[in-house]
């Protein structure tokens, strides 16, 4: 189960309809994402090929950092003003997966945050 720092983020209201995540928001403007779904094997064949495909439409100005194993994804990058961090891994039978944006000027704040999500990202039977 993902870590998310409440004393930051609040919780979104109402939850997707179709159950797969959540949304948090901060005062600063910061957003965090995190879902589990199936979605992948909808887009492509397998998740190499999903991995793949998320580098290639990964909207970003400018990608800074990328890392992939067998079965997880790391992508971060600059979008306007903002920094946008995503991994995302399989694992349980599904496509777990987290991603925060945050402004560029209070990446002090929030590096630390992601650090922590990134390694709390996983499901019961299994973590990267």
């Amino acid at each position: 189960m993902t870590e998310v720092p409440l004393h930051l983020f609040k919780l979104v209201e109402p939850p997707p309809t179709n159950g797969d995540g959540r949304e948090f928001k901060t005062d600063d403007g910061a957003g965090l994402w995190i879902s589990g779904s199936y979605g992948p094997y909808t887009v492509t064949d397998s998740f190499q090929a999903y991995k793949a495909w998320l580098l290639k439409e990964a909207a970003l100005d400018r990608v800074t950092y990328t890392a992939e194993g067998k079965n997880w994804l790391v992508l971060s990058g600059t979008k306007g003003a903002s920094i946008i961090y995503r991994k995302v891994f399989e694992g349980c039978g599904a496509a777990h997966e987290v991603q925060i944006e945050y402004p560029v000027q209070r990446k002090a704040l929030y590096d630390p945050v992601v650090a922590r999500l990134s390694r709390s990202l996983g499901c019961n039977a299994q973590r990267p």
